[in-house]
């Protein structure tokens, strides 16, 4: 996450515009297309019911079967008014070198 603020101070985001801010606004725009909040979640990287956190977290590994095809659809109704950058290869090779601090 550090990485992307980074990302975001480079392309000339203000202080305080963040990852956790963009994945808020994502949830919620895709909420608000109609996608439900277990494909939302697939998407976030949150849990909807977590009975036993670790188990789940750590240890109970879940099928990927069609988990990239509903993550794709997903994203396809997602149409943000901003256009923006289309992913370079290699971008982010500075930002996560070997040595890079991870977290603040």
């Amino acid at each position: 996450m550090n990485q992307f603020s980074d990302y975001l101070k480079d392309l000339g985001f203000a202080k305080g515009i963040g990852f956790h801010g963009f994945r808020c606004i994502l949830a919620t725009e895709l909420h608000a297309a109609g996608i439900t909040a277990r494909d939302i979640a697939l998407l976030t990287g949150h849990s909807l019911i977590k009975s036993v956190p670790v188990l789940q977290d750590h240890y109970i590994h879940k099928s990927s079967g069609n988990v990239m095809q509903r993550q794709l659809a997903a994203l396809s109704l997602y149409q943000p008014s901003v256009q923006l950058p289309v992913y370079q290869r290699g971008q982010f090779k500075e930002k996560l070198r070997k040595g890079t601090k991870m977290c603040p």
